[in-house]
């Protein structure tokens, strides 16, 4: 499995994750497993998940040095100490002695966030975190954290051909963030797609595995999530080839600016 470039000065996240979001209980221990099995070290985690029980049930068995492990803090849980405390429980439950990275879920409320990063920026002065970053995060928010002093490290965001952030992108990769992307086959509907099937025919690959490569040439780590075995494997099955900049190009140009995921309820634009 080939690293992708690490944007910031020390994180280096596997490149590609297996999401965890809607998995529960036995069938998501079976394709944790089932995914360690095919060469998934990269496991995507949060407590809105309410699964982090089984996950650590799981994930206690993998070498611990082998596996990359991210958790998030839902907006309920925002503010120095109610952080902290989420991040607690969040380790016990997924049974570790800490976390590759750690995330505020949400920029809301929006009068937190600050004193939220401040509690992330204490966890991994403690060395209990390796890295701290965000999700959902605009340039707006990213920027006020940034002039506040902190050192976002990776920003986790709806991403898909769908949804090409070409300018958040840019904006990341220039301060030396890290984009992960959730949603980055747009639930499926990528398979559908006329351009992307025709790439994919050329490299005997389908048009999700084309999208996950897409996205990996971009130095954009994808979190799909499957419940199915064949999938799972099909979603790894991404390392053997390579899009040309023409490829890379069409797929940008399939652009809606077409969001999945309702962002109206927290404080995403200000």
């Amino acid at each position: 499995m080939e690293e992708s470039n690490p944007l910031s000065d020390n994180l280096k996240m596997p490149p590609i994750a297996l999401g965890t979001y809607r998995l529960q209980e036995e069938p998501l221990k079976k394709m944790l497993m089932e995914a360690f099995q095919i060469g998934y070290r990269n496991f995507d985690a949060a407590s809105f998940y309410q699964n982090e029980i089984e996950v650590g049930q799981v994930i206690k068995d993998f070498p611990r040095d082998e596996i990359f492990v991210t958790s998030k803090v839902w907006h309920d849980s925002m503010g120095y100490n109610q952080v902290l405390s989420s991040f607690e429980r969040s380790l016990n439950q997924l049974q570790l002695d800490g976390l590759d990275l750690f995330l505020i879920h949400w920029p809301h409320p929006h009068d937190l966030i600050m004193e939220s990063l401040e509690a992330l920026s204490d966890l991994k002065s403690k060395n209990k975190i390796k890295h701290y970053g965000v999700s959902n995060f605009t340039i707006h928010h990213l920027k006020d954290a940034i002039d506040a002093g902190f050192k976002i490290e990776c920003n986790q965001v709806e991403y898909h051909p769908y949804l090409n952030q070409e300018e958040l992108l840019d904006f990341c990769n220039h301060h030396k963030i890290k984009i992960s992307a959730y949603c980055p086959i747009a639930r499926g509907k990528v398979g559908g797609d006329s351009v992307l099937k025709e790439i994919a025919a050329k490299y005997e690959k389908s048009p999700v595995q084309v999208t996950l490569r897409w996205h990996i040439q971009k130095g954009i780590c994808p979190l799909p999530k499957t419940a199915h075995l064949q999938r799972l494997e099909e979603n790894f099955d991404v390392f053997n080839f390579n899009l040309s900049d023409a490829e890379m190009v069409q797929i940008n140009q399939l652009n809606k600016n077409e969001r999945i995921i309702d962002q109206a309820w927290s404080h995403f634009d200000y």
